[in-house]
């Protein structure tokens, strides 16, 4: 089962360098001027967690733990204890502490950074009835669907890049259509 997960990761790590071209580079972006999806109002929060790489899924737990200055620290584990990235989320400096091998990818830590600030960093505009958010060279198209799920959309250059969900008060996905990269998150 151990060489089967290495020969998976190391497939993803293939993919990675060679399909990911012209990604997200979300280094000093402000992200409390979007809506967040998940709040902390907890000092910290466990979720079940899944991330899909073009149809490899690593599954585990994913803590997220609120800091003192308002960022946030996550760790992604799997189901035996093996780390897979350890990430700090602060709206002027996003970076990724720790990372295995196989997924140690610039361009692939970038999406994974850019998702987890989407979801995890606090808000200035909580509360705010605005739909349309524009940050760098992002659009971000915010609304409520029917049974109080909430969605964000991301463009760039009027191209959908990614669709951030949040199904219910404990379930949250993001998916992007180009890359098939998904992340999946269940409040545990």
């Amino acid at each position: 089962m151990s060489r089967l997960r290495l020969v998976c990761l190391i497939f993803i790590s293939l993919f990675l360098g060679s399909c990911m071209q012209g990604l997200l580079q979300i280094e000093k972006q402000d992200f409390a001027s979007l809506p967040s999806l998940i709040s902390l109002s907890e000092t910290s929060l466990k979720f079940k967690a899944e991330l899909t790489i073009y149809d490899i899924s690593l599954s585990g737990i994913m803590i997220a733990k609120k800091g003192n200055k308002g960022d946030v620290f996550v760790t992604f584990v799997n189901e035996f204890g093996l780390k897979y990235f350890d990430a700090h989320l602060d709206a002027p400096d996003t970076k990724m502490i720790y990372c295995i091998k196989p997924l140690d990818k610039r361009k692939f830590t970038n999406v994974v950074l850019h998702d987890l600030s989407i979801f995890f960093l606090p808000s200035a505009n909580e509360g705010a009835n605005k739909k349309n958010y524009s940050l760098n060279n992002f659009s971000y198209h915010y609304s409520k669907l029917e049974n109080k799920k909430e969605q964000i959309e991301e463009y760039k250059k009027k191209k959908l890049v990614s669709i951030y969900l949040q199904e219910s008060n404990e379930e949250y996905k993001v998916t992007h259509p180009d890359i098939r990269i998904k992340i999946s998150l269940k409040l545990i």
